[in-house]
This record gives C-alpha cells, sequence and structure tokens, in this order.
C-alpha cells in the first residue's frame, strides 16, 4: 500500500512538472511570437539559446521519462539515478542563481532587464514559473525522494564530476554556433527590435558574446568554479542530512 501510495504521489509530481513546463513554456512562446509577428524559426532559435529554457525542457524530458518508468518499470531507470536527479538540481539552481542576480544587478544598475515585451504580465508569470517554482520543485523533489546515503567528495570529484560539465559545455557551444549564424545571416529586424531591450540578439547576455573577449573569457572561468562550488554545496547539504538521520537512528537505539 506504501509503495501504491509513493507511485501515485510520484506520478502527480511528474504531471505537474509536466503541465508547468509546458505552460510556462507556450504562454511566453506564442503570445511574443504573435503579438510581434515574429518568424517562429528565428524565434525559436533565439528562445532556446536561454539556459532556463533548455533546463526547463530537460525537467520535460524527466517528467515524461518518470511517467514511463511508473507504468513500465523497466524502462528509463536511470530516472531514479541519484546522480541524474543531483544534475538535475544542478542546472535548476543555476537558473535560479543567475536570473535572480541578473535582477538585483538590474535594480542597481536601473537597466532594463526583459526585452521588449508589452504583456509583461505574461513574461513574469512565465519567467516566475521557470526561475523559481520548477527548480524549487526540483531542490524538493531530490532532498524528499533521494536515498539518504553518504556521497563521498573526492570520489565524486575523480568519477563523477566532469559528466556535469558536459552540457554546459555543450550550452555554451550552441550559442557560441547560434552567434556565428547570426552574424552571417542577415538580420531579422523585427527579432533584433524585440531583443533591443536588454540587447541579447547575438547572444543571450552580454558576457556570453565571444567579441566581447575579456567578458567571454571572465564568463567560462566563473562558470567553471560556479559548477564546482553548487555541486559541492549540494553534496555538503546531502551529506549533513545523512549523518544528521544517522546520529538520530543511533539515539533511538
Amino acid at each position: 500500500m506504501k509503495r501504491q501510495n509513493i507511485k501515485v504521489a510520484k506520478l502527480i509530481f511528474y504531471l505537474a512538472i509536466i503541465g508547468l513546463v509546458l505552460f510556462s513554456l507556450s504562454l511566453s512562446f506564442w503570445y511574443t511570437l504573435l503579438h510581434y509577428k515574429l518568424n517562429w524559426i528565428n524565434f525559436a532559435f533565439y528562445t532556446f539559446s536561454w539556459w532556463s529554457v533548455q533546463t526547463s525542457l530537460i525537467l520535460l524530458l524527466f517528467a515524461l521519462g518518470g511517467v514511463i518508468n511508473i507504468f513500465w518499470p523497466k524502462y528509463l531507470q536511470f530516472i531514479n539515478n541519484d546522480n541524474f536527479k543531483l544534475f538535475l538540481v544542478f542546472i535548476s539552481v543555476v537558473t535560479s542563481i543567475f536570473f535572480t542576480i541578473g535582477i538585483f544587478v538590474s535594480l542597481a544598475t536601473n537597466t532594463k532587464f526583459t526585452p521588449n515585451n508589452d504583456g509583461q504580465a505574461i513574461y513574469w508569470i512565465s519567467t516566475a514559473i521557470g526561475h523559481w517554482i520548477l527548480p524549487i520543485a526540483i531542490i524538493i523533489y531530490f532532498f524528499v525522494n533521494s536515498e539518504v546515503k553518504e556521497i563521498n567528495l573526492k570520489r565524486f570529484y575523480l568519477k563523477d564530476l566532469h559528466k556535469f560539465y558536459y552540457f554546459p559545455i555543450g550550452y555554451t557551444i550552441y550559442i557560441a554556433v547560434r552567434e556565428v549564424v547570426l552574424l552571417v545571416l542577415p538580420v531579422d529586424e523585427k527579432l533584433f527590435n524585440y531583443a533591443s531591450g536588454v540587447g541579447n540578439y547575438y547572444a543571450p547576455y552580454f558576457f556570453q558574446d565571444f567579441r566581447q573577449t575579456a567578458y567571454y573569457i571572465l564568463y567560462l572561468i566563473v562558470l567553471a568554479i560556479l559548477i564546482f562550488l553548487i555541486l559541492t554545496i549540494l553534496i555538503l547539504i546531502n551529506n549533513i542530512r545523512y549523518y544528521r538521520r544517522k546520529n538520530q537512528l543511533l539515539k533511538e537505539e
């Protein structure tokens, strides 16, 4: 009975993630596309360059895989792997941290943080879901659903840490290739005007524009260090939970 309740709870969680991702992405994408009469291929290329959008799509695939795994347990068993869950938390935390810092920097410097978007309510509803609600949900899922066990930091650094760099490296290559393509092709005036609010037609953020060499090198260095620090902090939190539970069990004995 308990196992059945866990399955039902997981199914509800996965369906909630699927609903939130589809709602937030489609709400913002279709409103902007239709309202500004943009070219859908160029706008999709623009939209997919955001880390948060790629994170949301990964969470969507994770949730879909989770539903499949519930009904057909022999398939997609990696969904329940603790390292995979840690990866989901990592990309979600990065999404939330960068966006939140960006807001404070925008307020402190009095610079525009959003594109030229007339539908601010729609923008912020979609943004809040993608940058705060989904990351919080995944963090809670990780700490509630993952097996409470000690993760050896030294072993993790040697055997698993490098795997967490694959997605950021792939993402960085994608936005660099996208920038090269945009520099070669004629400018899409409508999309350029839409993106002019934050000047991110060629790259999602100014520091990801490889033409600004100093900022670009700094971005790569900070990203590499940030990956290491975030994962280390998450593992330390996990280990603290493990030792607290272990001490509690010892006291009960």
